[in-house]
């Protein structure tokens, strides 16, 4: 299907295409603004509860990804540091 252009920036089935560009744009940045606050927060979480103390092992380094990725359930009290 080709689509002709006019000048107020709609293709002939009405769209306004450049609005659609724009409002995509604007969800996939603030989709990943959300992702960096959800880390930022986990890595803040995680800290506060001692899970980057003795990052020496396996263990102790899978506790901490675990503890900033599921840090929501750090603050409901579950305990996620791996023994």
């Amino acid at each position: 299907m080709v689509m002709v252009r006019r000048k107020t920036g709609r293709n002939l089935l009405g769209k306004d295409v450049m609005g659609i560009l724009i409002r995509r744009r604007h969800r996939t940045m603030l989709s990943k603004l959300l992702a960096i606050a959800y880390v930022v927060i986990g890595l803040f979480v995680a800290s506060a509860h001692h899970y980057f103390r003795h990052m020496s092992g396996f263990k102790p380094i899978a506790s901490a990804i675990l503890g900033v990725a599921l840090w929501p359930l750090i603050l409901l009290g579950v305990n996620l540091h791996i023994h």
